[in-house]
């Protein structure tokens, strides 16, 4: 018998195979924006100008998400909704700033750049509506945990 199916067959199983796999999912996307964002950009014929801060809009709206998932299911005990929020857009604003500051001092190839700024805040503001407009959906979810 697999691990995996041992665990799912218990409650508290399910939430530390729930728990892993949601932090696992956060820390490889973290890691794998990090990665693209110090990468040379590809040029794409016939791009629009602006593609790249399409790719930064939805890139944390990801990250965003996913941190939220983790810190309001598993992370953060006896923590209100709006807490879990203001410490997950901390996180987002941070690791976006950070980033572009590398890109800016580490790399050659590839410039800090407000407007990616602009674009990633754009994306965690987009996170954020929705995480609000889905709240009792959430609220429903995290009792089952």
């Amino acid at each position: 018998m697999r691990l995996s199916n041992c665990l799912a067959q218990k409650p508290m199983g399910r939430l530390l195979a729930s728990k892993f796999f949601s932090l696992f999912a956060a820390i490889v996307y973290t890691i794998s924006l990090a990665v693209v964002s110090m990468m040379p950009t590809p040029e794409i014929p016939g791009a629009p100008d602006y593609s790249d801060k399409i790719f930064h809009f939805c890139a944390y709206i990801g990250f965003t998400g996913l941190w939220f998932l983790f810190f309001y299911l598993f992370g953060i005990k006896n923590k209100r909704l709006r807490s879990v929020v203001l410490i997950t857009i901390f996180i987002a604003l941070f690791n976006g700033t950070i980033i572009e500051v590398m890109q800016g001092c580490l790399t050659t190839y590839r410039s800090a750049d407000p407007k990616d700024m602009i674009a990633n805040s754009a994306g965690i503001l987009t996170c954020v509506l929705l995480i609000i407009a889905f709240r009792p959906k959430l609220h429903q979810l995290k009792s089952k945990f």
